[in-house]
């Protein structure tokens, strides 16, 4: 199988945050090495599943006209991270999509309040079966190899997941069989980590093995053709007036 590029998606998990040097520690990064491609990282810290497939689509459609054919792989983040346009994200400039934390339990703006008000773990998990079946079919769609995991499970009460399932027995079997890989921040819980708590340099380099295996597995040996594609820095990841998640121009 031929690919142009791999594109990575994810939170900070995907990002690399705490590294020294994200571009070369980071298990997107030392991944690409061993496929011998280049990479586009869309990944963005803080972000939620729902941001994570709205920019699986941006990145998909804004490239369509190059004819590339990149490798994917997404992992997801938290299902309680939830996104919404705001003009202000705690007295920062936004004018962008910005991430609700409900699960911490803060009020920080009425719309975290209502979040709080009306949670409920079936829906979060409803909502999750959502969008990770809209990122499965868009790559399926496309004909794009691709590797979907996730970093945490899904934390659901077990009474809530047997509600689903009940009502959704077919859909929530496909569901948890869509992860390629499972769970990974279990298998490098007790690797180093970074300040910030993440997967240290060690820990990046057992990831990116397990992904890896997980290609080689899926699809064998892949072929990198050299053709144009979209990349990062043309690629419209943020709004530049957003002043929330400045950071992610590590991977430029």
């Amino acid at each position: 199988m031929k690919i142009t590029h791999l594109v990575t998606n994810g939170c900070s998990w995907t990002y690399g945050q705490g590294l020294d040097n994200i571009k070369e520690e980071a298990w997107a990064a030392i991944l690409a090495r061993k496929l011998g491609c280049e990479i586009v990282n869309i990944a963005v810290p803080g972000t939620g599943n729902e941001a994570i497939t709205r920019r699986n689509y941006e990145y998909i459609y804004e490239g369509k006209s190059y004819g590339a054919r990149p490798l994917f792989v997404v992992v997801f983040s938290q299902i309680w991270r939830r996104e919404v346009w705001m003009r202000n994200y705690y007295g920062t400039k936004c004018g962008d999509y910005c991430t609700m934390f409900p699960a911490h339990e803060t009020d920080g703006n009425p719309v975290e309040r209502s979040y709080l008000e009306e949670f409920n773990e079936e829906d979060f998990l409803r909502k999750n079966m959502l969008i990770k079946s809209a990122t499965k079919n868009l790559l399926e769609n496309f004909q794009f190899p691709h590797i979907i995991t996730q970093f945490q499970g899904d934390g659901v009460q077990p009474s809530s997941v047997n509600d689903v399932k009940q009502r959704f027995p077919n859909w929530y079997d496909q569901y948890v069989k869509m992860n390629d890989i499972d769970e990974i921040s279990g298998q490098v819980h007790m690797l180093d980590k970074t300040h910030c708590q993440h997967p240290g340099p060690k820990a990046q380099e057992v990831i990116a093995e397990m992904v890896y295996s997980a290609i080689i597995k899926k699809y064998g040996i892949l072929e990198v053709e050299n053709r144009p594609y979209l990349k990062l820095k043309d690629f419209q990841l943020k709004n530049p007036n957003n002043d929330v998640h400045n950071h992610v121009t590590a991977w430029l």
